[in-house]
Formats: C-alpha cells, sequence, structure tokens
C-alpha cells in the first residue's frame, strides 16, 4: 500500500511538472510568455513574479469581452466570420471599452482604426423613434428587389411598386406606373410610407424617349407625390455616370460637376433626375428629407445586364478581342454593398451634421473590412499607369496618390475629404449631411476594366485566349461605322461608339463622403462577389 501511495505520489508530481503556469492559474492567455515581454521592458526592474499572471487574466476577461460584443455586432450584420470591422464596432459601442482602448497607441502596429461616435447607432434613440414604412419603386427590378428583401430581413414594414412582379416572394406587390401621377397618388394614399427608396430606371440601350419618360417625369411625378402625401424620406438610386462626359475620371469626388454635354441619354436622363431630388430636399422640421446615390457597375445576383452582357461575348466567341491596352481603372460595385449604402442613408437622413472633427480621425483602408479583395489578374499587378508608355507627372501622381506627401493634382477647391492635398489652395466648406448630398458607392477597389470580365469568363471554365488588341481609336472609328450601318438597316447597334469609350475610359471614384458622412464600409469584395455572382448563375442554370 505504501508502494501504491508513493506511486501515485511520483505521479501526481509529474503531472504538476507538466503544468504550465497558465493552466496552474485557469487561465488560456500564455502567463510565460506575458512575463518575458514585461521583463524586457523599461519597467522590467518593477515587476513582480504574480504581475505576469494577473496580467494575463486582465487581458483574457477583456478579450472575452471584446469578442463577445464583436460577435453581437457580426449578428447584428447578418454575418458569420468576425472582421476587425466588428470588433472596431466592440470597442466603440461599449463605453466603458472605448475610453479603456480609444486613444491607445499599439507597439509597432500604430493606433486601434477609429470609428467617429457621430456614425454610431444610437440605440436608445434608435428605440425611441418612430418605425419607418418603406416604399420601393422599382421593387420587381436587379437592385430594388434585394433593397425590398433587405429591409424585410431586418424586420421593417416595406412594400414594392413596379409595373409587372417579376419577383416570387412574401413582400405585398402593388402596381404602378411612374409616367402616371395619378396611380402614384392613389398608392400613396392608401400605404402611407414615410419613406421611398426610388430605384426604378430602364436598362441600357433604350431611346431616348423612354429615358425622359421614366427617368425625368418619373422621377417628378413620385417626388411630388411623395411630398404632397407627407413622405419624411426620399433615397434616390442615381448613377455614378451622372458625372460622365466621355474623359477620365480619375478618383473623382461628389465635387466633380454634371457635364455640358452629357456621354449619352441615360446619364443625361440620370443627372437631370438627381438635381430634381437633391432640389427638392427641405430640412424643416415637417419637409421631405432627400438624398442620392450613386452607385458604379453593379453587378451581383440577379443581374440581367452586366453578367447578360459577358455571357452573350462567350457564345458570340468574342472573348479574344480587346478594346486598349487595359491600363484604365475600373470601379465595380457589388449589389449588398449598394443596398447597405441606401439602407444607411434611409436611416441617417434625419441625422444632424457630422461634426468636422470625423475628419481628423483615421478610419483605416477598405480592405480592413474585406477578404481577398482583388479578382487574382488584377493581384499579380501594380495598380498605376500602363509601364508600355510614357507616362505624365500628373498619372505618376494620381496613381501614388495614397502616398506620403503626395498634393492632390485636381486644380479644384479642397476640401476635407481630401486626404492629401495643397494647403495654398482655399478650403471649402463641406456638406456634413446626409440629406440633400450626394454619394459615390463603390467597392472601393478599382481595377483594370478587362480584368473582370475575364475572371467571370473563367469563373464559368472558359479560359480567355491571348487577347487581340486593337487601340481605341480604332474601336471608336468601328464603333461609329457600326452605327451608321445599324441606322440604315434599322436594327440596333449591338457595337458602339459609347461602349468602347465604356471599355477604354479610366472610372473610379473616391468613396471618403459615404465613409464619413454615412459611416458606409462596403460589405463584400470584388472577389467574392464574383463567386456568389456565378453560384447564383449556375443555380439558376441548374433549375431551368
Amino acid at each position: 500500500m505504501a508502494s501504491a501511495r508513493g506511486g501515485k505520489g511520483k505521479m501526481g508530481e509529474d503531472e504538476s511538472k507538466k503544468m504550465s503556469r497558465s493552466g496552474r492559474a485557469g487561465l488560456i492567455f500564455p502567463v510565460g510568455r506575458i512575463e518575458k515581454h514585461l521583463r524586457q521592458g523599461h519597467y522590467a526592474q518593477r515587476v513582480g513574479g504574480a504581475a505576469a499572471v494577473y496580467l494575463a487574466a486582465v487581458l483574457e476577461y477583456l478579450t472575452a469581452e471584446v469578442l463577445e460584443l464583436a460577435g453581437n455586432a457580426c449578428n447584428d450584420n447578418k454575418k458569420a466570420r468576425i472582421t476587425p470591422r466588428h470588433l472596431q464596432l466592440a470597442v466603440r459601442n461599449d463605453e466603458e471599452i472605448d475610453k479603456l482602448l480609444g486613444n491607445v497607441d499599439i507597439m509597432q502596429g500604430g493606433r486601434l482604426p477609429h470609428i467617429a461616435s457621430e456614425l454610431l447607432v444610437d440605440r436608445k434613440k434608435k428605440k425611441s423613434a418612430e418605425v419607418d414604412t418603406y416604399l420601393v419603386v422599382g421593387g420587381s427590378g436587379f437592385l430594388g428587389n434585394h433593397i425590398a428583401e433587405a429591409l424585410q430581413a431586418r424586420g421593417d414594414t416595406v412594400f414594392v411598386t413596379d409595373l409587372v412582379q417579376r419577383q416570387s416572394n412574401s413582400i405585398e406587390f402593388h402596381s404602378a406606373d411612374l409616367t402616371k401621377k395619378e396611380t402614384l397618388d392613389a398608392l400613396l394614399a392608401k400605404l402611407q410610407p414615410s419613406c421611398v427608396i426610388h430605384t426604378a430606371s430602364p436598362i441600357h440601350g433604350l431611346g431616348q424617349h423612354v429615358y425622359e419618360a421614366v427617368n425625368v417625369t418619373g422621377t417628378a411625378n413620385i417626388l411630388a407625390s411623395s411630398r404632397e402625401h407627407g413622405v419624411k424620406k426620399f433615397v434616390f438610386t442615381s448613377s455614378a455616370g451622372t458625372v460622365y462626359d466621355g474623359s477620365d475620371l480619375i478618383d473623382v469626388d461628389e465635387r466633380c460637376p454634371y457635364p455640358k454635354k452629357a456621354m449619352d441619354a441615360y446619364n443625361d436622363t440620370k443627372a437631370r433626375a438627381e438635381k430634381l431630388v437633391l432640389d427638392a430636399n427641405n430640412d424643416d422640421k415637417d419637409g421631405m428629407r432627400t438624398c442620392a446615390i450613386r452607385p458604379a457597375g453593379i453587378f451581383g445576383p440577379g443581374d440581367r445586364q452586366v453578367l447578360a452582357g459577358l455571357l452573350k461575348v462567350v457564345e458570340n466567341n468574342q472573348t479574344k478581342y480587346q478594346i486598349g491596352d487595359n491600363d484604365n481603372l475600373f470601379d465595380w460595385t457589388y449589389v449588398a454593398n449598394v443596398v447597405h449604402a441606401h439602407l444607411l442613408a434611409a436611416d441617417k437622413l434625419f441625422n444632424d451634421p457630422i461634426d468636422e472633427k470625423v475628419f481628423a480621425e483615421n478610419i483605416g483602408f477598405v480592405e480592413a473590412t474585406l477578404h481577398d479583395i482583388q479578382v487574382p489578374t488584377s493581384r499579380s499587378r501594380n495598380i498605376g499607369p500602363h509601364p508600355t508608355r510614357e507616362v505624365t507627372d500628373e498619372e505618376t501622381q494620381s496613381a501614388l496618390l495614397y502616398n506620403k506627401g503626395v498634393k492632390e493634382v485636381k486644380p479644384i477647391v479642397r476640401t476635407k475629404f481630401d486626404q492629401f492635398f495643397d494647403p495654398s489652395k482655399p478650403e471649402a466648406k463641406p456638406a456634413l449631411k446626409v440629406s440633400g448630398s450626394a454619394f459615390f458607392i463603390t467597392n472601393g477597389e478599382p481595377i483594370y476594366f478587362w480584368d473582370f470580365p475575364r475572371a467571370v469568363w473563367r469563373g464559368i471554365g472558359h479560359i480567355p485566349p491571348k487577347p487581340f488588341v486593337f487601340s481605341s481609336s480604332l474601336g471608336y472609328f468601328l464603333g461609329a461605322a457600326a452605327e451608321a450601318f445599324a441606322w440604315l438597316s434599322g436594327r440596333e447597334a449591338g457595337f458602339t461608339r459609347y461602349r468602347v469609350k465604356y471599355a477604354s475610359s479610366s472610372r473610379y471614384y473616391n468613396i471618403e463622403k459615404a465613409r464619413r458622412v454615412l459611416g458606409y464600409e462596403p460589405v463584400v469584395g470584388i472577389e467574392d462577389g464574383i463567386h456568389k455572382t456565378l453560384d447564383w448563375y449556375k443555380a439558376t442554370q441548374i433549375k431551368s
């Protein structure tokens, strides 16, 4: 028996020797490593033996608290994975943790990216506020349906109106014609919505009279009817193309004016409709507040334009052709990001103007909230001017805009939206509120134009051959010839000068205003968005 007891005692002694200091303290955090770190600091002489254990316990408790709050933020955003954005929200939404960590400098890591308090949801205020009832105009369309479903998913009361019902969901549908105000009056009198989200717009490639009727007359009608029936909020889906005149748009922001001559009828009528919406804004207590969202290159599940066009190119065996050198950067935007921006705008239309101190805080790069954000074909190349031709100083500066010390090259009045600016230029007073404003919305990750379609083609199993490249000037000539032939034959031109310009111009936008004022951050990256879109496409092909 003595021998047995002695053996058991020896076994217990061996086990205790193997147990770590963390294990003995009942902790997960590594006590030994923390003590080693403490003893390397300038305060090493003042560190007692139990300090590392106590610090490990504090850090473990703090980590658990932050992770729980981050998990709540993740669930609120209907995400399955905690991202750095959720950790930021966890810190900023908790008053005590925010005081503790808000201004902490991280050794060799900078400062915790800041989310200004003005951009956080005031939960107490939200609970006491009136609940909105939403009417999505054009809700059977690609974007409108996504917005309506997002509103329904978060528990809002939402109705949809369109000419015809194309969606098979449970959202209440009402047929109405934008060009006939009396049908809109009857609908709004019946539904009494407090917020109208106007997404209706014809597809590209139709005639001028269609765009005039829907984009201009239709928008004027729904604006007037909304105002007359007590609507408080009006969010308009505009277009990033409202400022496009055929020339390159490089990192442009909302100061860019409407062009004197628009590139095409669609963008011209969208710009005029946007102006009607913004001019209708009324910041009085009982007024209707309006804003405009300017998305660029929307794609995603349910898309019948961008994806259909790219699939048609494969069907026609035209993937071997390329217009231009593919040195033009272009903004594509996943549909969930555009939906996110619309909902933020609707929620914040009655917010007070943002304090200018927001612009003194670092909110980090868009990359912090996304995973695998670039398509593979763009990841291997530097973003910037094409190396095989002579590059101007302005192009070089524009390509290196985010490098420290680079001055803004746009010869216009600067605002606090500029990350780098020439201090000799006069400073304009920015409009730091949602109402009465327009916002560019993109993925914040411009890529070379032809890299996007090639990523889509590869995703459906088509490997494009080595491209036959012809210049944009030759393409423009061929486009003009194709338009002339189509006019003579009475058919619609499939290849036009506009499409040549579209494929060979640089068009990417600065989304800092949306990030600062709306609190917008892209929630789905380009690569992930392409995968989601193709998954939807393949699923629909199987069903059909």
